[in-house]
């Protein structure tokens, strides 16, 4: 800006010099510079302050943008100083090994985590294997996650339906959210003996499961999801 204003006074001191040898003309008896010079005169007064106005706008841009900038960064200082403070748990075996790192949530869990849990429990309570390792994970999942009214319809079911079969597969045709707790699932069982298909059907069934944040490291290893199936309604397709 400061070579701008230099450079003007420069060119209005030559005109100025110029001026003596500028054509004139007599004007109510007064002799006047003739039009042409003032009207270049009166275009350079225009063109200088339009070129501080685009100065002054530029530098008031220019000091916005920088507070702007200041703010910004003071933010997420700020939010940098914070502490990151998580809950998280680590599990040990017998012989001392740690094992999967938790982290423990903050709030409800996702509707996929729902849909995932829905989906494991019934495969845990219903399928049936000619491998009794797998059985016998299955059953430690129906004691983990099973509780109050789904543990008793669970039971009565269980006695009712003791049959020939020595193997069941559970296959999960569709899961979907009825509400944030309940989730509807619909499977079809296949009843396996020797070696051969003795049985099948479709099954439809509401499973309503309750959030509890783990605790302690014994709550993740039980069940680090959280999730516990408390109450449930199912039955065969017709």
């Amino acid at each position: 800006m400061t070579a701008l204003r230099v450079g003007w006074d420069l060119l209005a001191k030559k005109l100025k010099s110029l001026d003596r040898g500028a054509p004139t003309e007599w004007l109510d008896g007064q002799m006047v510079v003739s039009d042409r010079w003032q009207a270049a005169a009166r275009d350079g007064d225009r063109r200088y302050d339009a070129a501080m106005r685009l100065a002054a706008y530029w530098r008031m841009t220019t000091v916005a943008a920088a507070a702007i900038g200041v703010g910004l960064a003071g933010g997420w200082w700020w939010e940098a100083q914070k502490p990151q403070v998580e809950t998280v748990f680590v599990p040990f075996d017998r012989i001392g090994d740690p094992g999967e790192v938790f982290v423990a949530r903050a709030g409800e869990p996702p509707d996929l985590m729902r849909i995932s849990a829905a989906d494991s429990i019934v495969k845990a309570m219903f399928a049936l294997s000619s491998d009794d390792n797998v059985n016998a994970d299955n059953q430690a999942t129906q004691e983990r996650v099973i509780r109050g009214d789904a543990r008793k319809r669970f039971d009565a079911w269980r006695e009712d339906s003791k049959e020939a079969a020595s193997e069941r597969q559970v296959l999960i045709v569709s899961t979907k959210l009825k509400s944030r707790d309940v989730v509807n699932v619909i499977w079809d069982e296949l009843d396996w003996k020797d070696g051969r298909q003795v049985a099948s059907r479709r099954v439809n069934g509401d499973f309503t499961l309750a959030f509890t944040a783990p605790r302690t490291t014994g709550d993740v290893v039980r069940n680090k999801s959280g999730l516990f199936l408390t109450h449930m309604i199912f039955a065969e397709e017709r």
